[in-house]
């Protein structure tokens, strides 16, 4: 564990969620539409999850594809963008969007 994290990957992405301004207002902004989008799951529908499942996926889905794509906008060496995408793989992007859900408004 690394600061109360599963590992340093998922530390260093939160701390970046939390002390760039773009990624601030974007990662609440995310956590805001999930909230509203999971209302309209089929999972949620047909009894398969609770809106906070829903939500959590959603914002998972939503945090790992937004970095992810990310690595594609850099014009990086093969070695350093597959390094970059390696440790993000290793985030536990989950983890981080249960902490901004629960955030309080």
């Amino acid at each position: 564990m690394h600061e109360g994290y599963t590992n340093f990957e998922t530390w260093s992405v939160s701390l970046a969620l939390d002390n760039d301004r773009v990624f601030y207002n974007l990662s609440r902004a995310a956590a805001q539409q999930a909230k509203k989008d999971a209302k309209n799951a089929e999972q949620i529908k047909w009894g398969i999850w609770t809106s906070y499942q829903a939500e959590l996926f959603l914002l998972t889905d939503t945090l790992k594809e937004f970095f992810e794509a990310r690595v594609e906008d850099f014009d990086l060496p093969a070695p350093f963008a597959d390094l970059l995408s390696g440790a993000l793989s290793s985030v536990n992007w989950g983890e981080i969007a249960q902490e901004l859900l629960e955030e309080k408004e």
